[in-house]
């Protein structure tokens, strides 16, 4: 019975530190849960960070901000949730799950994409009433920001009852591309930080959609109460913030943030 104790007080203090800072070997780590649309900036974002801070290690996760927004809810291991919209942050402020306020870090636009070879003229939001577009890609609107805009751009515009029919739901935006790119739809609204990188930008063609049409697309995030190093998930979000951040979001199709 002492030899089971021990090993199980053995096995708590090892999951325990697990969660705790590596600062005895000079090394945090921060584990982010980010929005799809993040993912072709993300990476670079992490890798200029990297440079002036070799002892930090930043690992992503990505995936619609809605379920992401459930993971941390259900207590999953992220120090710093960087989400497409602003109100799955403040929800998960007002129920004291975080180790403070939310920040805004950038402000994400729409737009309607199709492939190059696809004979489109993709220079208008009404080119998904079209006859030959049979399937428009959208990211889903229950729990993708960039899905619940697109939805109600098309609705603004009075397009939404022409195309409900040819709808087809990603489970986040990077699935609708997926949709767009292989053929399964003709055409799809996407967030412009898809559009503008490669692979996406030398395969297609995509026009913005109109601001007026959609509600501000304003990105939040917070650090989780629970971090294991809530220093080093503050420092980076503090980065990302930032001019350098800023200015590297704002070529990949991310708006300055604005009050």
């Amino acid at each position: 019975m002492r030899l089971w104790t021990a090993l199980l007080c053995v096995a708590v203090c090892i999951a325990a530190c697990s969660r705790q800072p590596a600062t005895g070997q000079g090394r945090s780590e921060v584990r982010i849960a980010a929005a799809a649309s993040l993912k072709p900036v993300l990476p670079g974002l992490i890798a200029a960070y990297s440079k002036s801070h070799p002892e930090v290690t930043v690992l992503p996760t990505f995936g619609a901000s809605g379920n992401l927004y459930s993971q941390l809810v259900n207590a999953a291991p992220f120090d710093l949730f960087l989400s497409a919209d602003t109100a799955y942050p403040k929800k998960l402020v007002d129920t004291g799950l975080t180790a403070g306020t939310m920040r805004e870090y950038a402000a994400g636009r729409l737009v309607i994409w199709a492939r190059r070879d696809s004979g489109l003229p993709v220079n208008d939001l009404k080119i998904v009433a079209d006859a030959r577009v049979k399937k428009l890609a959208i990211a889903n609107p229950m729990h993708a920001p960039y899905g619940r805009a697109a939805m109600t751009a098309l609705e603004t515009a009075g397009l939404h009852a022409t195309v409900k029919d040819k709808l087809v739901l990603g489970e986040s935006v990077e699935q609708a591309a997926t949709f767009v790119r292989t053929g399964a739809a003709e055409v799809a609204l996407l967030p412009k930080s898809q559009a503008v990188v490669p692979p996406m930008s030398e395969e297609g063609v995509f026009v913005d959609v109109p601001s007026d049409l959609y509600e501000p697309i304003r990105h939040g995030a917070v650090v989780m109460k629970t971090a294991g190093d809530a220093a080093a998930a503050e420092a980076f979000l503090a980065f990302v913030v930032g001019p350098e951040g800023q200015a590297m979001l704002a070529r990949s199709g991310l708006a300055a943030i604005k009050d």
